[in-house]
């Protein structure tokens, strides 16, 4: 196919799919833990969690794959750590809120309890899954690198 746009029109089109498709993806997040909030069961969201898992993996896999870590961050032990905390704070919050609500805010203890291991539990996974993808992406980063040098001769 032919494409009419010129190199403005092609960066601005651009701009305006990547705003898209964040605003989707965390969109869709947000609305999966609303629904989990408020009790929603798992047959009703399990269709939304699937297309997000599929679209966070499917974009995580494409900028391993073209050696992209991110805009502004490093993809260094500092960023993975901070990233880390981030999801595990988050999932101890969120297990914490979903175990007060479904035993009616009666075992403060073991929902933190179960909130704290949950998050350390996401804060390990996280950390190990972002240093794997850290280290995939600097190599395929010396990869292309390398050929851009082999071309080069």
């Amino acid at each position: 196919m032919k494409n009419n746009l010129d190199e403005r029109q092609e960066q601005e089109l651009l701009h305006i799919e990547h705003i898209g498709v964040w605003f989707c993806f965390w969109a869709l997040l947000a609305a999966l833990v609303i629904q989990s909030l408020m009790g929603a069961p798992w047959s009703q969201i399990a269709g939304e969690w699937m297309i997000f898992m599929v679209l966070a993996l499917g974009m995580a896999v494409a900028c391993i794959r073209r050696g992209i870590w991110d805009r502004y961050l490093k993809p260094d032990l500092k960023t993975n750590v901070a990233a880390s905390a981030v999801g595990g704070l988050a999932i101890a919050v969120f297990v914490f809120g979903m175990i007060l609500r479904n035993t009616g805010g009666e075992f403060w203890g073991v929902s933190i309890v179960l909130a704290v291991g949950t998050g350390l539990f996401t804060f390990a996974l996280c950390l190990v899954a972002l240093t794997v993808s850290a280290r995939l992406t600097k190599k395929r980063q010396q990869n292309l690198e390398n050929m851009d040098c082999d071309d080069d001769e």
